[in-house]
């Protein structure tokens, strides 16, 4: 092992049974390029001798390394739980358990796709490849947390400050509307639009952070259209 490969088996807190195999940069573009695996398996005689298992080849975004982006190569058994470790994560998913976490947290902060793609660097279609897969609930910060050396958003969600007649983002009247367990008059087609793609998405995740993060979407709706909304505001004053 080369002193830069096992300065990243550091640097990524790599432990066994896996190992930095590969170690590349790029200058011009600032990337970092880590190739991770089984460690070998060494015979009576010292000769290393290949896994046997089939492996499955995984890319992944990992958190920047300062300005330089860290990419990741696992390569991986099929049967490899990946759900454990910062430098991990989902096998159809873009980013590490680390990155998927930071990305999350930035979401429930309200910060735009767009946004975010400034921030970090990372490509506006493996956004919305995470955002895509959290609407259908194929990932979940609970399912990542193990891996993820990011502390957890509290699932209470942040406070919001009062908005005149709206309700504060914690009132029960919110997870009502957005379950379908409180219907209310809507004249406006893109609140009808709003909550039916809100409830298609709560059915497919028990998450409660991903509901709360959906609770935020639906709150700032209104918060962003009150004059619009005189109508179903009246209707939710009786809830306060």
């Amino acid at each position: 092992m080369s002193k830069q490969e096992a300065l990243w088996q550091r640097l990524l807190q790599v432990e066994k049974p896996w190992r930095v195999l590969k170690y590349e940069r790029d200058e011009h573009r600032q990337q970092h390029f880590i190739t991770i695996g089984p460690e070998s398996q060494r015979s009576w005689f010292g000769l290393v001798s290949r896994p046997a298992e089939a492996l499955d080849t995984i890319n992944w975004r990992h958190r920047n390394f300062g300005d330089w982006e860290v990419h990741l190569k696992v390569q991986a058994p099929t049967d490899a739980d990946l759900s454990q470790q910062p430098w991990q994560g989902g096998r159809n998913q873009p980013f590490t358990n680390a990155l998927a976490q930071e990305v999350f947290a930035m979401l429930r902060e309200e910060l735009t796709l767009t946004r975010i793609c400034k921030l970090t660097g990372i490509p506006i279609a493996d956004l919305w490849r995470f955002q895509y897969a959290l609407d259908n609930g194929e990932w979940s910060p609970a399912r990542s947390a193990a891996g993820s050396a990011t502390p957890r958003a509290d699932s209470s969600g942040p406070s919001s400050p009062p908005d005149g007649d709206i309700p504060n983002l914690n009132h029960p009247v919110w997870a009502d509307i957005a379950k379908g367990g409180l219907e209310i008059d809507t004249r406006v087609l893109s609140l009808k639009m709003l909550l039916a793609r809100l409830r298609s998405q709560l059915q497919r995740t028990s998450d409660e952070e991903v509901m709360m993060l959906k609770l935020q979407e639906l709150r700032r709706y209104f918060v962003n259209n009150r004059r619009l909304l005189v109508h179903e505001l009246k209707q939710l004053r009786g809830y306060r």
